[in-house]
């Protein structure tokens, strides 16, 4: 809002950044819920796009899990796409690694190789300088922000301070958040801070009296429809603003609270208001129907545990809310979630309209509902209940709609359209159910038992979903049960340590179950790139020399993915580097069509590292007594 955060240019902090002769060049805002600094990454995007230095490149990322954009991956993601679309140079920088990874390049666990592709881009000699604008980290899931967090440390600091004339990228970024969760005390110490709830208190609040007076008309004491009541106008905003407490959702709530009163009634209801985002959050809460609570607690419940927002459809089957004769679905969620009283919205969002909660701060609130509470106790969000109660019913969900289908699924057959809360159930329900194994000792339900019936096809729609496709390339007639999938291998892919825990804690020996293929969940975990998985399978006694029907082992895959610790891991663990493998990933022998076979290479794990030109690769191998001597298929060494 023009007026608002021009402030922020004459900070000591801001000018420290801004000085190109700094040997730090991060600056971290922070601020409790509602303080503006959403505005403030406003402002700073409005300020370049009025700089005069055409080759400023700024690029910018707005996390929040109100729409999905809540993990350390999904930031870096975001800002890559803005340097691609930035410059056609850029995907100059894109080639080998696309190469090598394909449309995956892009996918979750691909962070380490999204990174060095944004690290070639930014040290681009036509970027300078680059600033990078980050809001709302602290509503990203705290553990996917650690490896961000120590890329992005190692750009901001510099081991001496730059000359001005020095041609080299600049590199500039600035964080806005909340003061927690306490790890981003840790990666950022050192840096510049400006604190919003203390040092710039003065300033938020005339803000705070700008942003009221823009919204003034909103009022039914406003001067277009009262002009004579400057007296009350006076009094309206002078209280408002005291109670505000420099939180600008505060201001918004009490004027919508406001719009419909009469003039006489506003100072009243406005004393009545109770002070801070907490006491107004308990208000409205407190001023839902009983007759309406159930409902608003399940739509709670969903929206402040799903990983990603839920469209309007999806949200309606996992309530299983009912529709008036001639109503769509989505309209009567819509009804429903009027009964909340402005907790939720509905936004738009591409051809979807998704559900989200006002402010992140209300989930924070939830969960801290004081349990004795005997009027708002209901309303408390249990973590581990709202993940045991959302996996219930995605894990019937799926089984109702694999019983229904009466045929085997496969991936392009899956109707979204038809069955709208299938899709977030086949991307979420084991992360959920990783959380919950985390708590509770006994996970009842039947869709996990490898003998149920549709086991191997939830398994398999998963895998596919993840952008395993080369499932479907099975021989016609091949059966989902034929895969000899198991919760445990799929667990390994994504990375789902407490599920990985849960299952040994029962079975050790599931540690090297092997799949249609041969493969260990430790194959699983070095083909997702969880280091910390990898770790914990072998702690648990996974073989580090298990092979597959075609010979490749663990440390195969490692090479070829050029994962290095991981590398350094299997070694570690008694992986044998001169292990052959032959044809490699796609053995002909699994397929009746001769055309799918693999462009992998065949040969000992020093093969495969000299396959991707991975010096440090090949260096470790040979450290580790890898013979150069042997040959691949075609007769040709390392």
């Amino acid at each position: 809002m023009e007026g608002t955060c021009e402030w922020l240019l004459e900070t000591t902090q801001y000018k420290e950044w801004l000085n190109v002769n700094t040997s730090t060049n991060l600056l971290w805002i922070t601020g409790g819920p509602g303080k503006g600094k959403t505005m403030l990454s406003l402002f700073l995007l409005d300020q370049h796009e009025h700089e005069e230095h055409d080759e400023n490149l700024l690029i910018h990322f707005f996390c929040g899990s109100q729409n999905g954009r809540n993990t350390g991956v999904s930031v870096l993601r975001g800002l890559l796409y803005q340097l691609l679309a930035s410059s056609k140079d850029m995907f100059e920088h894109v080639g080998d690694a696309y190469a090598k990874h394909g449309s995956r390049l892009f996918d979750d666990d691909r962070f380490e190789a999204m990174w060095k592709v944004f690290r070639k881009m930014i040290n681009h000699t036509r970027i300078h300088p680059l600033t990078c604008i980050i809001d709302g980290p602290d509503e990203c899931i705290e553990e996917s922000l650690e490896p961000l967090w120590v890329k992005l440390r190692s750009l901001a600091v510099s081991e001496s301070p730059r000359p001005v004339q020095k041609s080299t990228t600049c590199f500039r970024l600035v964080i806005t958040s909340r003061n927690y969760p306490l790890s981003f005390e840790y990666h950022m110490r050192g840096f510049p801070r400006i604190r919003l709830d203390s040092e710039m208190k003065i300033n938020i609040e005339d803000d705070i009296a700008k942003y009221f007076n823009s919204r003034m008309d909103e009022l039914p004491c406003s001067f277009s429809r009262k002009p004579t009541l400057h007296l009350l106008r006076d009094n309206v905003r002078k209280r408002l603003v005291e109670k505000a407490n420099g939180t600008y959702l505060w201001v918004n709530f009490a004027i919508t609270s406001l719009k419909y009163k009469a003039c006489p009634e506003l100072e009243t209801a406005i004393e009545n208001f109770p002070q801070g985002l907490d006491g107004m959050y308990r208000r409205m809460v407190s001023n839902i129907p009983s007759s309406e609570r159930t409902v608003v607690i399940s739509l709670l419940r969903w929206v402040t545990t799903a990983f990603r927002p839920l469209s309007l459809q999806a949200l309606g089957v996992a309530l299983e809310l009912p529709c008036a004769v001639g109503q769509t679905l989505s309209d009567a969620v819509k009804d429903f979630i009027d009964y909340a009283g402005g907790l939720l919205v509905v936004i738009h969002r591409g051809h979807s309209e998704i559900v989200v909660v006002i402010h992140a701060s209300l989930g924070d609130f939830l969960q801290n509902i004081d349990a004795s509470s005997t009027d708002l106790s209901g309303f408390r969000l249990d973590s581990r209940y709202c993940h045991q109660f959302v996996t219930a019913r995605l894990m019937g969900y799926i089984e109702d709609v694999l019983r229904d289908e009466k045929k085997a699924f496969w991936a392009e057959n899956l109707s979204y359209a038809k069955c709208p809360l299938l899709q977030y159930g086949i991307w979420s329900c084991l992360r959920h159910l990783d959380i919950v194994s985390q708590h509770y000792s006994n996970l009842a339900y039947p869709l996990l038992q490898e003998g149920h019936i549709h086991h191997q096809a939830w398994l398999g729609m998963r895998m596919m979903s993840a952008g395993y496709q080369w499932m479907q390339l099975m021989s016609p007639g091949f059966r989902w049960d034929e895969y000899n999938l198991n919760v445990f291998h799929v667990a390994a892919f994504e990375g789902h340590g407490n599920l990985i825990n849960y299952f040994l804690s029962r079975n050790s020996s599931q540690v090297n179950i092997r799949d249609f293929r041969q493969r260990s969940p430790l194959f699983y975990a070095v083909l997702g790139a969880h280091r910390n998985t990898v770790s914990l399978l072998l702690r648990g006694d996974a073989d580090p020399n298990a092979t597959d029907c075609s010979g490749v082992t663990p440390l195969h895959l490692a090479c070829e993915d050029k994962n290095e610790k991981i590398i350094a891991m299997l070694l570690a663990a008694g992986a044998d580097p001169n292990a052959y493998a032959w044809q490699s990933m796609e053995h002909s022998a699994l397929f009746e069509n001769p055309h799918f076979r693999s462009s992998y290479p065949s040969g000992a794990a020093l093969c495969f590292a000299a396959h991707v030109s991975r010096a440090k690769n090949i260096e470790m191998l040979l450290d580790h007594d890898a013979e150069v001597s042997i040959k691949d298929e075609d007769d040709q060494m390392a």
